[in-house]
């Protein structure tokens, strides 16, 4: 059951993809007025996004688009203003990651002293 659930949670690390990033981010801003950019400025907003979110997985971005979605915010954010809430659900997620794995090696160093000892008998 423990070597699922470290699994479960190392795929729950898999930081998003570019496009589901560029997906999140114009579904999120297209709620907001926006004001006019050249071609360049756009590219350069786009670029910026995905750089700052490069690291996160896709269901924890879609969550934060969500939450500023549902609250009173009459302006677009900007990546900084996801980052903020993202930063402990993805401290959190990376924590479990770490115990879960903690605890297989540990059992794992557990078993092989064990096979050890039997060797020996």
């Amino acid at each position: 059951m423990l070597v699922e659930i470290e699994a479960a949670l190392s795929t729950s690390l898999i930081p998003a993809t570019a496009l589901e990033i560029r997906d999140a981010m114009l579904g999120l801003l297209s709620h907001y007025p926006t004001r006019a950019m050249s071609t360049s400025e756009r590219a350069s907003v786009a670029r910026d996004w995905l750089t700052d979110l490069a690291a996160v997985p896709a269901d924890i971005i879609a969550a934060a688009c969500q939450e500023w979605r549902r609250r009173p915010n009459a302006f677009a954010p900007t990546p900084g203003h996801l980052l903020e809430p993202i930063g402990p659900v993805l401290a959190a997620r990376r924590f479990q990651h770490r115990m879960a794995s903690e605890w297989l090696a540990a059992q794992d160093r557990v078993a092989n002293e064990d096979k050890r000892k039997d060797v020996g008998a």
